[in-house]
């Protein structure tokens, strides 16, 4: 489901989600206004220093059409 489908705006009952980061925020629907909570602020700081660590410098690719077994022969 996405935004969407999940919302109308004929209603009037708040609809929480929580997807990780506030970066999809200008994807909403146009009468969805979004609220970050004061204690998850700074989730998408620690994302970003996660993500830009030295382990994630690098990546294996699959192929399009890689089958489970390829997948997990990877990990």
């Amino acid at each position: 489901s996405s935004a969407w489908d999940l919302s109308s705006s004929l209603r009037s009952k708040i609809i929480t989600g929580f997807s990780g980061t506030n970066d999809t925020q200008l994807l909403l629907p146009v009468h969805i206004r979004q609220y970050d909570l004061p204690e998850l602020q700074k989730t998408d700081a620690i994302v970003i220093n996660n993500l830009l660590q030295p382990e994630n410098e690098s990546y294996q690719s699959l192929p399009i059409n890689a089958t489970s077994n390829e997948t997990l022969d990877q990990i």
